[in-house]
């Protein structure tokens, strides 16, 4: 469905920001992802034990504020991430970004 379609394709060095768009291999977009690992698995322990034992510790509710506020942010920085193309290139644009990520997540 893109034949015919002229799609900007930049080079863009792994540690930098690229028309407005984070290389998918670049060191902020790995720390991302790392918190978003501990948040996952910080929701996965929180719920399990609630179900149980009620709320597991007095900071619970702020760990509950942060993990909404970070997968709620989470969803901005998917938006602006560059992607790879079927061709094995990294596209930055942004429409065709948006186009994927609608396709896989909604």
């Amino acid at each position: 469905s893109l034949s015919g379609r002229i799609v900007r394709i930049r080079a863009c060095a792994p540690w930098r920001i690229c028309e407005r768009t984070l290389n998918p291999s670049s060191t902020p977009r790995l720390v991302w992802m790392v918190v978003g690992c501990s948040f996952f698995l910080s929701d996965f322990l929180t719920l399990t034990l609630e179900v149980f034992a009620g709320p597991p510790w007095a900071l619970a509710g702020l760990f509950d504020i942060l993990s909404a506020a970070y997968w709620t942010l989470d969803i901005a920085v998917t938006l602006r991430t560059s992607i790879y193309t079927k061709q094995g290139e990294l596209s930055t644009d942004l429409r065709l970004i948006m186009r994927r990520y609608a396709r896989s997540w909604l």
